[in-house]
């Protein structure tokens, strides 16, 4: 790791987005703002104050010799679904993303609420619900969890599982009396043998259908939520570079 001397004074401008200048109905803010270095790594620390689930904290920035910085490398509370709370914490790891040696960088740090944000669905380990109750996790992953006809799904799933065992027990019941040797002596034991036969036919039946309806329902309750995680990501680039552009930024600088 380099000394902190080969920063070259390097200079990051930590800007405050101020919630209510854009959006009047904005209520939740950001407060006591500071910047801690731990190693290669950085800090934001910050409060945050009336912030619901619907709420999206983003971070941008850009340095004053190429522009736009990537923040891929960003962790902890940033993005949708952050809630009210002292000393939130962001951690960047400057390098990972960009070579900033001896450049001056300015981040923006800013929260606005996500109206459309209340329409988009959970994300994909609601599939781990649908493994258990097919029908249920792909309610979680639709617009304002949705019902709709999706408890039908659970229903014929549960029917057609508890239909096939009950065709199984029969099937089975129907077959050790066919191999009761006094009936099999007494010519009785065919029309037991067809029975048990029709039993194990209908048991398979019910047996793939619940597993296609589960295979189902578990493949689109995955891809939808990969699809809602997709969206949320969309919205919070989207929304963090339109406002930044547009709201006058009160600033603090730090130095190294």
């Amino acid at each position: 790791m380099k000394p902190m001397t080969r920063w070259n004074g390097l200079l990051l401008l930590l800007w405050i987005l101020p919630t209510g200048s854009c959006l009047a109905q904005a209520k939740a803010s950001i407060s006591n703002v500071r910047i801690q270095r731990d190693g290669i790594r950085y800090q934001i620390l910050y409060d945050l104050d009336n912030a619901t689930r619907l709420d999206s904290v983003y971070v941008s920035a850009e340095s004053l010799q190429k522009g736009a910085l990537p923040v891929r490398s960003m962790q902890g509370n940033v993005g949708l679904g952050q809630t009210s709370g002292r000393n939130k914490t962001i951690i960047w790891d400057v390098t990972s993303d960009a070579d900033v040696e001896g450049d001056s960088v300015t981040v923006t740090i800013g929260v606005v609420p996500s109206v459309r944000a209340a329409y988009i669905g959970g994300g994909p380990a609601n599939a781990l619900i649908s493994a258990v109750l097919p029908g249920i996790g792909n309610i979680f992953v639709q617009p304002r969890h949705k019902v709709g006809l999706r408890p039908l799904v659970t229903a014929a799933y549960a029917g057609l599982l508890i239909y096939g065992l009950n065709r199984r027990a029969e099937s089975n019941r129907q077959y050790a009396l066919y191999k009761d040797e006094r009936l099999q002596q007494a010519d009785l034991a065919q029309p037991l043998y067809d029975k048990a036969n029709a039993a194990n036919r209908l048991y398979l039946v019910a047996a793939r259908t619940a597993a296609l309806i589960w295979a189902v329902d578990v493949t689109a309750t995955l891809l939808r939520g990969l699809r809602n995680d997709s969206q949320r990501r969309r919205l919070s680039s989207s929304v963090s570079w339109h406002l930044t552009a547009r709201t006058p930024l009160i600033g603090l600088r730090y130095c190294w």
